[in-house]
């Protein structure tokens, strides 16, 4: 009996901590470390699934989206509200947060040179 209340604590405890897909938005592979990273907008948080499928919660802190996310260096940025974040990918540790004043940031993308380009879906334009 005692082991079926420790095997049973196990499952409840997993199951409550675990993660999972919350209204997924936008998928980034990430090629140094073999994972990828999706924007879970429900929860406003970067998930990250690894090589053997389990999901963690990568970064935390969003007041809303995130939606469309890009890798570029070492850094994993992100669209939440009107602003620009930024999580180092070694850490999760946000390192940018940019206030661009948009409507509907919803894509992320940058060119050869690092430039951030989103698009302000609300406002019909983008920003660099």
């Amino acid at each position: 009996m005692k082991n079926l209340f420790a095997l049973l604590f196990t499952i409840v405890s997993f199951s409550l901590f675990g993660q999972s897909y919350s209204g997924p938005e936008s998928a980034e592979y990430d090629y140094a470390n073999s994972r990828w990273f999706i924007a879970n907008t429900t929860s406003h948080q970067v998930l990250a699934r690894n090589s053997s499928g389990a999901l963690t919660v990568f970064a935390t802190g969003l007041v809303s989206g995130p939606y469309g996310i890009e890798i570029v260096g070492d850094v994993l940025y992100c669209c939440s509200g009107s602003s620009i974040k930024g999580f180092a990918l070694s850490t999760g540790e946000n390192v940018f947060n940019v206030n661009v004043g948009a409507t509907f940031l919803n894509g992320l993308t940058h060119d050869a040179s690092g430039n951030l380009y989103a698009t302000d879906f609300s406002g019909k334009k983008s920003i660099r």
